[in-house]
């Protein structure tokens, strides 16, 4: 595949993501573009993305999530609150000092396995770490039950 199919084709990734547009059943592969998730998510790998619905999302998922309008990003659910009908995930790049709170309305999926950077079929299904999150989900915690009000009221004033 020319270098431009393969631009056309993640393009097309992207926007049914951002738009939010994947059908059940239905996946798409973009490539991974930053270090965020090493040593689990190498520079250069594809990950196979597939719809989620918000309270599927478990502690341990790599999601995929809208954190600016051009900007998706790909990281582990380390903790979840729910307020009615809102849902907040605290995520965490596994290579990340520390995480933050997204709202569940910007989670656009959740990755389904990681090939290889020359799209081979044999992927690998993504290794959910409890280990990394364990980790972090402590410190988070105490971060949490610290400053919890506060952070939180701010968040949902935004």
């Amino acid at each position: 595949m020319n270098s431009r199919n393969l631009q056309e084709k993640h393009l097309d990734a992207w926007l049914s993501l951002t738009r939010n547009a994947l059908q059940p059943g239905q996946t798409v592969r973009l490539p991974v573009l930053s270090g965020s998730m090493l040593p689990n998510l190498p520079l250069g790998a594809v990950l196979e993305i597939e719809p989620v619905e918000i309270g599927d999302c478990r502690y341990g998922d790599v999601i995929v999530f809208q954190d600016a309008p051009q900007r998706l990003t790909a990281h582990r659910v380390i903790g979840s609150l729910g307020f009615g009908s809102m849902r907040l995930f605290l995520q965490k790049g596994d290579n990340n000092a520390t995480g933050h709170w997204i709202r569940g309305a910007g989670v656009r999926g959740r990755i389904r396995r990681v090939l290889p950077a020359d799209e081979d079929e044999t992927g690998a299904l993504v290794p959910h770490s409890r280990e990394r999150a364990d980790t972090s989900r402590h410190e988070h915690y105490r971060n949490l039950i610290l400053y919890w009000p506060r952070k939180i009221r701010d968040f949902l004033r935004r």
